[in-house]
Formats: C-alpha cells, structure tokens, sequence
C-alpha cells in the first residue's frame, strides 16, 4: 500500500474531529478508512494510509461521492489529501 502524502498527523490531531472544516484525515481515521502504517518519532507524527485495497475500493465507490463531485478522475491516495486539507 502507498503512503498518503500529508497522511501524517500527530496524536492530538487524530482524536480531534472537532476541525472537520479543515482537516477531514481524523474523521477518516476515526471511521476505520484510514489506518496507522508507521510512526515518525522523531516528529511524533503517525503516517497513515488505507489498511487495503477494499477499503480505499470502498471509500472511492461510496463515500467519496459525498465529499467529491467526481466519477472520472483517477483518483489517488495523494488527490484525497490534497482535497480534503486544502479546500
């Protein structure tokens, strides 16, 4: 499994989903479509990604009609990041 890029939080940021305006990652983390693939400790940082290809299948056939307006774009670890961080 890829890595998501900017998928690193720290753990006062992933029990937090009082922000979702600006960050959506807690919630997904939270909700089980995002897992903790490593840990930096140098920053205290948590890297996440999805725990396999059914549940990132899953997310994209599901719920990411409800965040995103798009079926056709390929879409990628990286693009979901960069969407729900950077509205």
């Amino acid at each position: 499994m890829t890595k998501i890029k900017n998928g690193r939080r720290r753990e006062d940021q992933l029990i937090n989903i009082t922000h979702l305006d600006n960050d959506f990652v807690p919630l997904l983390y939270q909700a089980g479509y995002l897992t903790i693939k490593d840990y930096d400790p140098n920053s205290k940082e948590y890297v996440l990604g999805f725990p396999n290809n059914e549940v990132k299948e899953a997310f994209w056939n599901s719920l990411a009609d409800h965040f995103f307006s798009t079926k056709t774009r390929t879409l990628t670890d990286d693009w979901i990041i960069e969407t729900v961080t950077h509205k």
